[in-house]
Order: structure tokens, then sequence, then C-alpha cells
């Protein structure tokens, strides 16, 4: 799904994702409705889409911390416990593979923690990168190591890529007097502008007129797959206009609290820069602005739910509804009288909160001053990443530093490379597809994906509670499930050229107007069903729930999660969770209100949906008990997890290990009359069937091996899909009786409690 804004960051409808890191994809210009989480520094994008979860993924690289294991009497136990205090040995663990073995902690009995058992030495032993607010050892040497390749792609001088890359690498960034008037050369006109205008509409008007290259105000357009018709494009609208994380982040006074100052400081800073006149009470008024927005959001658990985000309205209505925040701002975009002449519908993902909001900026309450000044923000902060210095660095220290965590900048090329795949996705993709990507091993993953869906099949037909009109839908669904794996083939043309000795912001702004115009004229016409929702580039996977479709790019296809030379249970247990994981997201608590041909339609029988949220709500009761301590090793509570906002991702992880573990038995037992060629070394060819099981969870485990500071911590406890990595391996090992039988967990211990949770 597009959104209207260059700026560009995933929409949490559009796909689910499987690694949300903390350097986020940004906002972009057209998808299936993608999910994310969620907006920092850009990183390898996904189409932007309007509803909050369209598409969905692994989000590995989202959390990690020290927490208390609980029992399912709600008490907690001691932190770790011993290996040596039980009666199994360790011996096992030598027969594993080095690069495995080297970061276990022998001193902690798998039963107890399986997090910290399979990343305790490296947890000990990594410190998070001054440039980075959290490090985990999969994806971020994966990650990494694409950077690199990317680079290379971007200096090679491809068209448009290399020109792009070449205006954001020939920035200055210094603070002297030239690169602070070019900052404001850019700023200048467009802000008085706003300084200009008169009356509220004329604001509005002026802001749907940024919106072409700049921030949103406080609706989010964009241009994606109709929920009822999957097959053509709609448009939808949804909430927007808080600068933190998520509405939570200013309700809780004590969170609010900690970051307050800094924030006031960074608004200030932003004003000042740009020369205004009482930047401090401009600054104040802009956050007060933000504190009375918030309350009036709808909650990101009820925006989980595609039929309650569903309101088809036309553009007529909402415009005589919404006088400001859609009428003035749609004509201000240049949309508005083809919009009507189309006679289009609209889908308002959140009718309550545009009430809310309309009688808010409307009312007498809300000056036209302060409006001004929160346009003027939101602009100013817009473009503050790509301008001198002293932009920048405020833009740093409260958008990475306080909310993150993050110590120093990322070197310039890094950010330049995130922001060129994140305007040209396909196109960097299928450049780096000639360095990285291999038929032999995107032959192997389809083939792993038809494994673990055959797996997923003979669960749905073994599953006790689902009654047989819905077993058989379900079955249908599974069955018509598609796949883009590696990367796009398509052609992709651009009516445009860049210039590599223009600047940055001229060139972003010429890609984001030509998106725009080309979204508009797409809606109500048929969908490419061959187009991709991200770059292959991305180490990371997805679901799209719009299409039925799994992704897996061409970036995640790579070790540690996917190699052709070592023991095939390696890829079950690490990719192929990852694959379980993605098919199970068309089953979790959002993706099942989709059918197979990707419509939203209700293909459950009342029992069986009962059953479903009853089974649900054992899970929500479930993650609701993990506590979260630091990660700094201060011991200090950080909160709790959220069983409702994080449920479909739980869902999909428990699913995805289980089906996952059933299709590597299944592959084993084949191999046993097969002639085993591969390359693997001789030690790993000899592992023990007992010691590859527990290699499987192992490798599980490893995907999610992290560390991160508490400020990101505390921020994805707020607004976060993913549950924090800890309790992302724990709660799903504590559900699944392979894992207690595997390791031979005595009953009631840490990770084998009576009573699991568990849907597919």
């Amino acid at each position: 799904m597009s959104s209207w804004n260059i700026s560009k960051r995933i929409d949490k409808k559009n796909a689910s994702s499987f690694n949300n890191d903390d350097k986020k994809a940004s906002q972009i210009h057209q998808s299936n409705k993608p999910q994310q989480t969620n907006g920092v520094l850009p990183s390898l994008r996904l189409k932007q889409a309007v509803a909050t979860w369209a598409i969905i993924g692994i989000g590995a690289q989202l959390f990690s911390a020290e927490a208390s294991l609980l029992r399912s009497d709600g008490g907690t136990f001691q932190t770790h416990g011993r290996l040596e205090a039980t009666t199994q040995s360790s011996d096992w663990i030598d027969e594993l593979p080095t690069s495995v073995s080297t970061h276990i902690n022998r001193d902690v009995d798998p039963c107890h923690d399986l997090y910290e058992f399979s990343c305790g030495a490296w947890l000990q032993q990594v410190e998070i990168p001054e440039v980075e607010a959290n490090v985990v050892l999969a994806f971020s040497s994966v990650q990494d190591a694409n950077e690199v390749v990317l680079k290379d792609v971007m200096e090679h001088g491809y068209p448009l890529i290399g020109e792009l890359y070449d205006s954001c690498m020939n920035f200055t960034n210094t603070s002297d007097l030239t690169a602070n008037e070019a900052s404001l050369t850019i700023l200048g006109p467009r802000l008085l502008e706003i300084a200009a205008t008169r009356t509220k509409e004329e604001l509005f008007h002026l802001a749907g007129n940024l919106s072409r290259v700049g921030p949103f105000l406080f609706t989010a357009f964009s241009v994606g797959a109709d929920d009822k018709d999957a097959t053509r494009y709609a448009l939808h609208a949804s909430q927007h206009g808080l600068t933190l994380p998520s509405p939570q982040s200013y309700l809780d006074s004590q969170q609010f609290d900690m970051i307050k100052n800094d924030f006031h400081a960074y608004v200030e800073t932003l004003f000042q820069l740009a020369g205004y006149d009482a930047a401090a009470s401009r600054a104040a008024s802009v956050i007060r602005f933000e504190e009375l927005l918030a309350p009036l959001y709808v909650p990101e658990e009820m925006l989980q739910d595609p039929i309650a985000t569903y309101n088809l309205k036309s553009v007529a209505e909402t415009i005589e509804t919404y006088p400001l925040l859609f009428k003035a701002y749609l004509n201000g975009s240049g949309s508005l009288s083809d919009l009507l002449a189309k006679n289009i519908n609209m889908i308002v993902q959140t009718p309550v909160y545009f009430d809310r909001a309309e009688e808010f900026v409307s009312s007498d309450s809300v000056t036209l001053d302060t409006l001004q000044s929160v346009v003027a923000y939101r602009y100013i902060a817009r473009y503050a990443p790509e301008l001198s210095a002293p932009f920048v660095e405020a833009d740093f220290a409260f958008r990475r530093k306080t909310l993150s965590g993050q110590k120093t900048q990322r070197p310039r090329w890094k950010g330049c490379v995130n922001r060129v795949t994140n305007a040209f996705p396909g196109l960097v993709g299928k450049y780096y597809a000639l360095m990285r990507s291999d038929d032999a091993k995107i032959r192997l993953a389809q083939e792993m994906v038809t494994q673990i869906q055959d797996s997923f099949r003979e669960d749905l037909k073994r599953l006790n509670w689902l009654d047989e009109p819905t077993r058989e839908a379900a079955l249908d669904k599974l069955g018509s499930v598609t796949k883009h794996i590696g990367h796009s083939t398509l052609e992709e043309t651009f009516p445009f050229q860049l210039r590599s000795d223009a600047s940055f912001v001229e060139n972003l702004q010429v890609v984001s107007n030509y998106e725009l115009d080309r979204d508009i004229a797409r809606i109500g016409n048929s969908i490419n069903r061959d187009e991709w929702v991200t770059t292959g580039a991305v180490v990371n996977a997805f679901y799209v729930p719009r299409a039925n479709r799994i992704v897996l790019p061409d970036g995640i296809l790579q070790s540690p999660f996917f190699a052709q030379d070592r023991h095939f249970v390696r890829n079950f247990g690490s990719i192929g969770s990852i694959i379980g994981h993605e098919l199970t997201h068309g089953f979790d608590s959002s993706g099942r209100h989709y059918a197979g041909d990707g419509n939203l339609r209700d293909w459950w029988s009342n029992v069986t949906s009962n059953e479903f949220l009853k089974r649900s709500e054992g899970l929500v009761t479930q993650y609701n008990s993990y506590e979260v301590l630091s990660q700094t090793g201060s011991g200090k509570r950080l909160g709790y997890t959220n069983g409702k906002i994080t449920l479909r991702e739980n869902i999909a992880d428990n699913g995805g290990v289980k089906i996952a573990f059933a299709a590597y038995q299944k592959y084993t037992t084949d191999q046993e009359t097969q002639d085993d060629s591969s390359s693997m070394s001789q030690a790993e060819h000899n592992l023990s069937v007992n010691v590859a099981d527990k290699l499987f969870f192992i490798s599980f485990a490893k995907s999610f091996c992290s560390k991160r500071s508490d400020a990101s911590i505390i921020n994805g406890l707020a607004s976060n899909a993913h549950t924090i990595e800890q309790w992302r391996v724990n709660g799903v090992a504590s559900n699944s009786h392979e894992f207690a039988n595997v390791f031979s967990c005595p009953a009631d211990s840490a990770l084998n409690p009576k009573i699991k949770h568990q849907l597919w």
C-alpha cells in the first residue's frame, strides 16, 4: 500500500514481518497494506499501507531483555536453573557444531530457560555497538554484510539508484554558514506559506499540499488492496499525527515524564534552527497539542481487527463529515477533484478517531497559531535528517538517542543505502540479486515451504477443536497460499530523471510526487499480483493476508538462517520456523478473517470461532504475565509484555515452531531411505537423532539472541506487535510438548507447565 509520504514508514496492516528491527522501514508509496513497525531512520523497506497489520513478519530484532520465568500459578522462579542440578548430562552439547555450542550457557538448564541456555555465552560477551540501539546475533551480522553489498550496488552507478545515492552522499553535513543557509533555503518558502495562512481551512489545504513531499498531518492516506475485493486498489485513511511511537507513550505519565524534557528540547531546537522567534513557547504548544491528541487515538489492539477497521464511505461523504481533515487536506493535495469525478469510495480505518480529531482541531480551544506551529514542526522534523549538521544532530539526539538508546550516529553511507532502498525497493532488490541470489538456494527454499505447508495441512486434519466445515475452509486457504521467494522480476520504468548534483531533498520530492500521482491513478484498477511488497534485499520474511502470500526475500535466505552445506535440522529450526510463522499468520487473530482468495470474508462456524477466541485468551493471559527486566544489568523492571497487542505474533510463533518441527521429523524419516549426498561436515552428518532434535530448538532460539537498550525496550513494550525475544523463545517452549519431550523436561518445570496454550 502506498503512502503519500516519501519519509516512508511500514504500516502494520499490510503485511506481517518476522523481523521488526529498530532500524525501521520507512513510509512509502504502494503495497498491499504493510504492518511494522513502526518509525525512525528507514531500513530496507516494505511498501506502506494503511491499517495496522497487513504485512506481517517475524520481527526478531525487536527486543532483548532479561526476564524472570513465571510458573503456571503466576509466581516466579529463580532466574536460571543450573544444568548440573538436574539429572541431565551436558555431554551432548559437545556434539553440536562449534558455531552453535560456543554461544551456549552450559550453566543453564534448557528446561528452565531455553533462551539463556542457547544465547547466554554470547550475551555475556556482546556489547551493543554505539551506532545501534540493539544487536542481534543472527540478524545484525547478515544486515551488516548486506549493507556492504548494497553500498557496492549504489556505487555502481545504476540509473536512478546511482543519482539518488550520490545526492545523498554529496550532502555536506556541516554546521558552516553555507550549509545552514542551504537548509533554510529548502525550508523557508514553505514555512512562510504556513505563517501566511489566515484560516484553519487555508492551513489544512496547505498541509495537504505539503503531504505530497512532506509529512502527513492528522490523516494518513494510502493506496492498497481493498480488503473485500483484494484484486483491486482502494483508497485508505488511518489515524496519524504523533511524534512518539504510540499513544501510550503520552498516556503513561511515568514514561512520558522520562522523555518530556528531551522532547521539548528537540522541538524547540528545530524551531530555533529554522529561525523562529519564541521557539520555547511554540515547542510547548506542539507538545501539549500532541498530549491532547493521543487520547483520541483508537487503541492498537482494536486496530488489529480487520472487520472493525473496514468502514467503506464515499469520498463525498467523508469530505462533508470532515471538512478540515479530509476536504481541505485532499483538496490541497490536488487529488480531490479526481476522486470525486470517479465517485471513489474510501476505507476509513478509524472513524471514531476522525470524529474526535475533527471536533478537536475545529474547536476554539485549538488556535490557528497552535496549528501553524504543529504543521511547521512536522515539516521541519520531516527534513531535519537531510539538512545541515545542527538539524541532523537535533534529530539524532531525540529520535535515536533518547527514544532508542543509540549512542552515536551511524556512518552517512549506511543511512543513504537505506534511504535509496526505500525509494526504489524493486530496482535495488534486482541489482542485489545479481550479487547474492542463487537459483539452487531459491529452489531449496521453495521445497522447504512446500514441506512445511504439508506439515501444516496434516496438523489441520488432526486438530480436534475445528469442526468439519471450518477445517475444510482452512485446508482450502492453506492450499491457496502463493509464494514470492527471492526477488521481484518485474520490469520497472520511471518517467523521470534524478540528478547527482541536485540536493537529496529535491530528488526525494521528485520521487514522492510521482508516487502520489501513480497511486491516485491506480484506485479502482486491478492489482498486479506479481508485484512485491518489499525489496528482495531485506533480511526479513512476510505474510500478506490480502494476497494470501508468503514472502521470503533473498536477504534472509542466507546463513545463519539458511544454508545448503549444513545439517538440515538447522534450516528447519531457523528458516523453517520462520516459514511456519508466516504461514500461521494466515490463521492468527487477524489473518483468520481473510479467505483463501485474500478477501475479508467470514469462513468460520460460530462454534469454532468461539473456541478460537477461548484459546486465544489463554495465550493473552500467558504473555501478559511476562515481566521484562533491564538488559543493562541493573535488574530494573521495565514493564510487562502486552498479550493483546502481541497476540497475532504469539500465535504465529507457537504455530510456526510446531509445524516446522513436524516437517523436520517427516524429512528425517524420508532421508533414512535416501542417499544423503549433502555437503555438510562429517561432525554434523554424525549427529545423533536425539542431539539433532535438540539442535532444532536451539536453532530456533538462536534466531532471537539479542541485546538492546532500555529505551528501545520501553518503547517496544508500548507499541510493538512482537513479544521481546526471551519470551518469544521461552513462551513457545513452554507451550511445546515436543520441546518438553526432546529435552526430557520434568513435569511442572518452568518450560513444561501442566497447562499449555496452543491453537495451531
